[in-house]
């Protein structure tokens, strides 16, 4: 019998090329000190291993998927941390009963969620969620916590709305979602059609939060994507 084919997924046909802009070779000031004293306080990591164990990460994480946040080290940055609202989303996981449920959406290596829990922060009440499965074992390897921050990543596609979902099985129960440096990744009505999505997840009750940021431009229009972003003779855009 003939083995099933694989459906293809996305990323399969984009090249991981390190010839490109966004793939620095250096970390410079994208590791503040918050992020250096996370990985040394909450993962346990040397000082003077942190920028070599930071690198070799980032390089796993690039075959996963060619992001310009990866290769940029924008995911050591801790931008949820940097929100005008993250002191009163902190006070609200490490006050509220019943505990609040908050979503990581497109988690990447789950440094927002690190750092919640470095914060003091339940890890109960937190999960985040991505498309590739494999970002789970990334963010381990990233933060050495696969032996504490256990069952916390949901693979999933937001916009399968099948039954099989383990994403979907949630609708309707999250209290927070984070997308940060999310919608940003879509055309104009991809973007239309994940706001419908996470408003979907989001519980529908009275003090319900969506936080976030993304990236902008000026003049608002389609960005029209070029290899390696893209396989060759792939047609794609996103709106800024």
């Amino acid at each position: 019998m003939a083995a099933e084919k694989k459906a293809p997924r996305l990323g399969d046909n984009v090249s991981r090329s390190k010839n490109v802009p966004w793939f620095q070779s250096k970390i410079g000031s994208s590791l503040t000190p918050a992020g250096r004293d996370l990985l040394g306080t909450y993962s346990g990591i040397a000082a003077a291993e942190i920028e070599d164990h930071i690198y070799k990460n980032r390089d796993s994480a690039w075959d996963i998927f060619p992001w310009p946040c990866v290769g940029e080290f924008w995911f050591i940055t801790l931008g949820l941390s940097l929100h005008p609202r993250y002191p009163q989303l902190l006070a609200r996981l490490l006050g509220q009963d019943p505990p609040t449920k908050f979503l990581d959406l497109g988690t990447c290596l789950g440094q927002d969620l690190r750092k919640l829990v470095a914060d003091g922060a339940p890890l109960d009440s937190l999960w985040g969620t991505n498309y590739f499965e494999e970002y789970e074992a990334a963010d381990h390897a990233l933060f050495r916590d696969a032996d504490r921050f256990t069952d916390r990543f949901i693979a999933a596609d937001l916009f399968d709305q099948s039954e099989a979902s383990a994403l979907q099985k949630t609708a309707g129960t999250w209290d927070v979602i984070n997308i940060i440096m999310f919608l940003h990744v879509y055309d104009w009505d991809t973007q239309g059609r994940a706001c419908r999505r996470i408003l979907q997840l989001l519980l529908h009750a009275k003090g319900s939060m969506v936080i976030g940021a993304q990236t902008g431009s000026t003049e608002a229009g389609a960005l029209r994507l070029k290899p390696p972003m893209v396989a060759e003779g792939e047609e794609r855009t996103v709106y800024r």
